[in-house]
């Protein structure tokens, strides 16, 4: 839901990368780290042998800071039981106080050489008290930077995908409705119609509930996927109108839950893939599809045969088709789905495996 009070700042730095952001958030932070550091240096009368230890605790905060950054919020997030998590934060905690405390009883007693009254100084409360306090501070600044990004990042992918849908609509609807495709569908019919036959009707309503599905049912973020199964279905029964033999594909779809969503007309760009480029000629059917569904995930796979000198002469949109569908996936799924596609001699396959969200 739109809030009115939220701030779009990617509208005012579209060219503000997400990479960008964090360089610069994370160039500010240890700015103010390395002046707060300085400043007790420069300002108060300290021993010979601060700037040392200066160094030794920058070093610590690095470290504890990049493992919060990279490994401890991401474990902690994904991690189902929280209670557990809780622990395993406590528990990092306590080793990064004691690495701090006994790495700089090290350093002062060994590399220094510095008399025992200083290093053993080291072991009392309020010691153990000011490193506790650090850590934790760096732990927190840590998770607000991560908290941050990411939320710059879903800003960003907010907008791209707006951005995206906006430009892309109309290119949608005629990569999807192809020309080609209508007009061999409709001289399909029409024959059918001229030859009296019984499937005339159903191919008009077939037709008909593409049209109705692409320019009205489609202009959503996700749709049942068992809707987009029936177009599916309809798109591939009027191709086969154009071929005389009965086993142009194989089809296996076991997936019709309701529970189940997918952005519209995502697969389909694959499937006219491999109407487009198959081996008709050969004697078994020349395009296999599968969709299946298997817990949280949508299972897509798709393979076609192909005759190997033909390769050259294949449609120059194909690679701009399976782009625009390698962007969409980006943007509406992100780390969400598997796309594996492969190509040998005379076979295209493709592989997509889609986490339901």
């Amino acid at each position: 839901m739109n809030n009115k009070y939220d701030i779009d700042l990617i509208s005012l730095k579209k060219n503000f990368s997400v990479k960008k952001f964090e360089f610069i958030i994370h160039i500010l932070f240890w700015f103010y780290i390395i002046t707060q550091e300085l400043y007790a240096l420069f300002m108060y009368d300290v021993p010979w042998y601060s700037p040392y230890l200066i160094a030794v605790m920058l070093f610590f905060h690095f470290a504890q800071f990049y493992f919060v950054y990279f490994y401890l919020f991401r474990w902690f997030v994904e991690m189902k039981q929280k209670w557990l998590g809780i622990i395993f934060v406590l528990a990092a905690a306590f080793i990064f106080v004691v690495s701090r405390i006994y790495s700089l009883v090290g350093f002062e007693k060994y590399l220094l050489n510095l008399p025992p009254e200083v290093y053993l100084s080291e072991y009392n409360f309020g010691n153990y008290y000011n490193e506790t306090r650090s850590t934790l501070i760096i732990g927190v600044y840590a998770t607000l930077i991560k908290f941050s990004v990411q939320w710059y990042k879903d800003q960003k992918r907010k907008s791209e995908l707006k951005m995206e849908k906006q430009a892309s609509e109309l290119a949608l609807l005629k990569s999807q409705i192809n020309p080609h495709f209508l007009f061999n569908t409709l001289n399909n019919i029409y024959s059918l119609v001229y030859q009296k036959s019984d499937i005339a009707p159903a191919a008009v309503l077939k037709l008909s509930e593409i049209m109705r599905y692409t320019l009205y049912e489609a202009n959503v973020e996700r749709v049942p996927l068992k809707d987009e199964i029936a177009y599916i279905r309809n798109y591939i029964e009027l191709q086969s109108l154009r071929y005389q033999k009965k086993n142009i594909i194989r089809m296996n779809i076991e997936c019709d839950s309701d529970e189940k969503y997918i952005s519209p007309m995502l697969l389909i760009p694959f499937i006219e893939n491999a109407f487009k480029h198959s081996d008709k000629g050969n004697g078994m059917p020349p395009i296999n599809l599968d969709i299946l569904c298997s817990g949280e995930k949508i299972l897509f796979s798709i393979e076609n045969y192909y005759l190997k000198e033909k390769t050259i002469c294949r449609d120059k949109n194909r690679g701009i088709g399976l782009a625009n569908v390698k962007r969409r996936l980006d943007l509406i799924y992100s780390e969400n789905y598997k796309l594996d596609i492969n190509e040998s001699e005379n076979k295209y396959s493709v592989k997509l495996e889609l986490k339901n969200i």
